[in-house]
């Protein structure tokens, strides 16, 4: 009996022994992409998605790819319920293998990575540089390298950003001659400004939601004057609650000042962040109140936009530079074990011809005010953005997007801190025009930015 009971022991060692030995069934790549839109777009996304698979697959990657699209609508739990899971799973070593996604949601809904800068810091993402020292496809030389820096901490590239966008003022440049400001423009020189032209141009008066009266979603103007705002790795900010509650005053009375009528003496203009939405066919009649600052008509418009030759002012921070914002982005997650694969799918999009016409940059990551592409020959005529070709600068204007590009000294991803900064101006610009003091605000949300900081 105790012979036989060695013996049976013995053989279920070995079961297990080739059991464990037994190669697993490998799990597919997975693909995450969070493209913010609503319900009813989460199919074409997929089907935009599938297309690319197929590209993956032909130029000899893998062909066990699994793609995701978090759902993004406002009503119900799905997304919510999602984004836990995908955290959990990579908090305990999983998760998907390549996330593309962009940095704020339609419907105010919550990101993937509330901070990303924070994110960056945490070992989630992993190094790509030897990636892309050995890069097939995207051009890394081309594309905007103050942005790229953006998705570098201490660890290496941990973050390749895909879009970004800075918010403009454009003027004919016939309008203005011989007004040029360089990197080394500040915000007191631009509000200060005898002529009116750097005080319009600091007076962000493109109209969005509710209260916010210079912001389309997430786009950055306080923030583009504080310059640097925080370290996120001592996880302490780089401006004190009295700079902002100056900062906030000082934009405040360019409000009160520009509807006065202190600048209807400055020449026609139009202010818009930087997107691919340079039409060279008519622009749409039902864009033109949104971009228009003067009683111009559309032709007149149209002579800013194409016809003529521009000059582009961007916002400057206080000690000078300008400040561009991250709109979307990729990155592989810390714990895939396909570590060339997943580099591939990031290979791939970031390829000029995929920046340049890909359905998920056309309609997704660009249009709306959402950015343009980082290859720096995009937007040009010769190499316009979309599938159709429709959206780019001529040769002059592109030049002169160049020259305000070369002064880029700062940059951040949208979303995170500067959803705060929304809510607070909300907030005081409500109070000042009841008379009340927006101190106590500033300083209410100057500790709920130190909190996030913290977390």
């Amino acid at each position: 009996m105790k012979k036989t009971l060695c013996i049976l022991l013995a053989v279920l060692m070995i079961i297990g022994l080739f059991s464990g030995c037994a190669e697993k069934e490998p799990e597919p790549l997975r693909i995450l992409v969070d493209a913010g839109e609503a319900d009813r777009m989460e199919q074409t996304v997929k089907e935009v998605m599938k297309g690319f698979v197929d590209t993956i697959r032909m130029v000899g990657g893998p062909t066990d790819i699994e793609v995701e699209v978090l759902p993004a609508s406002k009503y119900g739990t799905a997304r919510e319920t999602a984004l836990t899971r995908i955290r959990t799973e990579m908090m305990s070593g999983k998760g998907p293998d390549v996330i593309i996604a962009r940095c704020t949601m339609d419907n105010d809904l919550d990101p993937l990575f509330p901070v990303l800068e924070k994110t960056m810091n945490n070992g989630v993402f992993m190094p790509l540089d030897k990636y892309i020292e050995n890069a097939q496809y995207m051009e890394w030389d081309k594309h905007t390298a103050v942005i790229m820096d953006a998705g570098r901490n201490r660890f290496g590239q941990m973050v390749i950003p895909m879009t970004y966008t800075l918010p403009l003022t454009h003027f004919r440049e016939s309008d203005i001659e011989g007004v040029k400001p360089s990197a080394e423009t500040t915000w007191e020189e631009m509000i200060t400004d005898e002529s009116g032209v750097l005080s319009v141009s600091a007076t962000w008066k493109h109209y969005g939601k509710g209260e916010y009266f210079f912001r389309d979603s997430a786009d950055n103007y306080i923030e583009c004057v504080l310059g640097e705002i925080a370290d996120y790795r001592k996880e302490k900010l780089l401006f004190t609650e009295e700079e902002l509650l100056q900062r906030t005053l000082e934009v405040l009375q360019l409000e009160r000042d520009y509807n006065d009528g202190k600048y209807d003496h400055v020449p026609a203009h139009y202010q818009t962040r930087m997107f691919s939405g340079y039409d060279n066919e008519d622009l749409p009649e039902t864009v033109t109140p949104r971009f228009i600052r003067t009683e111009q008509t559309i032709k007149e418009l149209r002579g800013v936009l194409y016809e003529d030759k521009q000059t582009m002012i961007p916002i400057y921070a206080d000690d000078g530079g300008v400040t561009a914002t991250v709109t979307s982005y990729a990155a592989i997650n810390a714990n895939t074990r396909r570590p060339e694969d997943a580099f591939l799918v990031l290979d791939l999009i970031l390829s000029k011809g995929y920046q340049q016409s890909f359905d998920l940059y056309d309609n997704w990551l660009t249009v709306e005010g959402r950015g343009i592409p980082v290859h720096e020959d995009i937007m040009k005529k010769s190499t316009p953005s979309g599938q159709l070709g429709l959206f780019w600068l001529s040769n002059e204007n592109y030049d002169e997007y160049d020259r305000v590009r070369q002064q880029i000294r700062y940059v951040q991803f949208e979303g995170g801190l500067s959803v705060v900064f929304d809510e607070m101006y909300a907030k005081c610009k409500t109070a000042d025009a009841k008379g009340e003091d927006c101190a106590p605000i500033v300083a209410e949300y100057y500790n709920i930015l130190k909190q996030m900081m913290a977390e």
